[in-house]
């Protein structure tokens, strides 16, 4: 699988921040016994708008408040034609990505290096 991503990102003061992130997936195709899986594997585009807020700084770091919304812009709708047992065509195809949203606490610390001689 290969992943890349581009993000836009707005910092109005020290503890808020507005996004716009995208990124996009490409896997390979499944294998069976070192067959490829005809409806299976490809590309997908998400865009995702996002928000952090710190609301707490504690325990040497920061605790930030992180949600995030987005939808799927681009995929490959992978298929595979196939007959059913009566002998009849049809076209298998596999499901792809819908829309999501998540939000999380987050703790975040960085610490100092360590500079002795």
């Amino acid at each position: 699988m290969i992943t890349g991503g581009l993000a836009l990102h707005y910092t109005s003061n020290y503890d808020l921040m507005l996004g716009i992130e995208m990124d996009s997936s490409y896997a390979w195709k499944n294998q069976d016994q070192g067959f490829k899986i005809g409806n299976s594997g490809g590309t997908v585009t998400n865009l995702a708008f996002v928000g952090d807020w710190r609301f707490l700084n504690a325990f040497g770091g920061n605790f930030k408040l992180r949600g995030s919304v987005g939808l799927p812009v681009y995929e490959d709708l992978n298929y595979v034609n196939a007959v059913n047992p009566l002998g009849k065509p049809f076209q298998q195809v596999q499901l792809g990505d819908g829309f999501f949203a998540n939000l999380a606490i987050q703790w975040t610390f960085r610490s100092s290096p360590d500079y002795q001689h």
